[in-house]
Parts: C-alpha cells; structure tokens; sequence
C-alpha cells in the first residue's frame, strides 16, 4: 500500500469515527388530531393516537425503544399515526377525555371515523407492539368495511349487526360506555331490519342488547367502572 493510500484509508476512517450516529428512523407523527384524521380518510387507513405527557418516563421509553424499531416503524405505515398531549392544547386535552385516556401511556388505534378498534393501556416493547400492529390492522380492515357498507346504506342490517357488535366488544373490554351506547344503537337498529338474516345471527343481535341492558344497568356513568 502506497503512503498516499494509507493516508487517504487513515483519514477516512478518523473522519467515520467523528462523525456522531445517524438518528434512528422514528414512526411518522402527525402533532393535529383532526388533520391525522381526515388524513386517515383519505387514505382509508386507520389511525394510531399516542397519548403522552411530558413527566411520563414510559412515554419516553416508547419514544426512545418501540417507536424507533425498523418493524415497528414499517409496520406503523399501515396507519396514520398521531401524538396527543394528555396536558396540551384544549383540542389534545377533549381528545384524551373523549376517549377516557386515565392513565399514561396509552396508545389508542380507531377508524378513520374515529371508532375504537383497540387500546394499549401501558407500555409495550418491541417485541410485542408489533404483533398488537398485526392484529389490529386485521381488525380494522375489517370494521372499515363496516363503515363503508353503511356509508352506502345506513340502514344495512348486517353492517349495522357487525359494526355493534365490534364496538360491545370494545366497550366490554375496556369498560368505554360511549362504544356501549353505540353499540346498542347500532344493533338496536339491526334488530329492527334483520328480518332476512339466519335465526343464529338474529339470536346473537338480540343477547347482546340483552346484555348491554345489564352493562349499562351496573356502570351508569364515567368511562369505567
């Protein structure tokens, strides 16, 4: 090896060894809850919102662990991701008690209409935030389905069955009494205009307002029991 070449090799590798680590590729965060959204309906994607809080320690650990995994972040372009500050604007502050944010973190995913498909109530690695990815991204191609069936018709009995009965699942779940009350109006109308659907479905329509009667009977009021 020449000298000239030695040099030039030295020179190189000093100037790689100064340079400071190119920052990891994050999920792309919308900061406007309503631009997300109707981002989210244009594309026909559904939405993931972070909520975060400046003193929350796990907020950060997402930031600085889940949300810069390479699968996480390809993962995340299924979606239109947005971040709300639970002590921001008064428009992020009605967002988190919209959808009944108590405790940090919280990671919500909901449909372009703004319907809960799933909750993240704390954190989650990397290991296993993505598999939340997958499974609600199955779920929400099929409840978008859902919405656009009654975009169509908003009287489409079997829409109107499947969309209440994803929300009393949810609102089961995590005890949401606004996916609740929806729910049983969704499938009160399904009740009223199934007269074609098989007697099974009709039987599953009908416990379910049965039950609601009993949910709604137990926890009145507030986002949880």
């Amino acid at each position: 090896m020449t000298a000239g070449l030695t040099l030039t090799v030295v020179l190189t590798a000093g100037a790689r060894a100064a340079s400071p680590a190119a920052a990891p590729v994050s999920i792309r965060w919308e900061r406007n809850f309503d631009d997300a959204v109707r981002k989210a309906r244009k594309a026909g994607k559904p939405v993931i919102v972070n909520f975060w809080a400046q003193w929350c320690s796990w907020c950060i650990r997402l930031d600085h662990t889940t949300y810069v995994d390479p699968v996480v972040v390809r993962k995340s372009q299924e979606f239109v991701a947005v971040k709300v500050d639970t002590e921001g604007s008064r428009k992020d502050v009605e967002v988190a008690r919209r959808y009944c944010v108590e405790s940090l973190p919280a990671v919500l995913f909901l449909t372009p209409q703004g319907r809960q498909l799933w909750r993240v109530d704390g954190y989650q690695g990397k290991g296993v935030f993505p598999h939340t990815l997958d499974n609600v991204l199955t779920v929400a191609r099929r409840v978008i389905g859902f919405e656009d069936a009654l975009g169509r018709n908003p009287d489409d009995p079997r829409a109107l069955a499947a969309l209440g009965s994803h929300l009393y699942e949810v609102g089961t779940t995590f005890y949401q009494m606004q996916c609740l009350d929806e729910a049983r109006d969704k499938l009160g109308r399904a009740a009223q205009r199934d007269g074609d659907a098989s007697p099974e479905d009709r039987r599953h329509t009908r416990m379910l307002l049965d039950s609601l009667k009993k949910t709604r009977k137990d926890f009145p009021e507030g986002c949880r029991p």
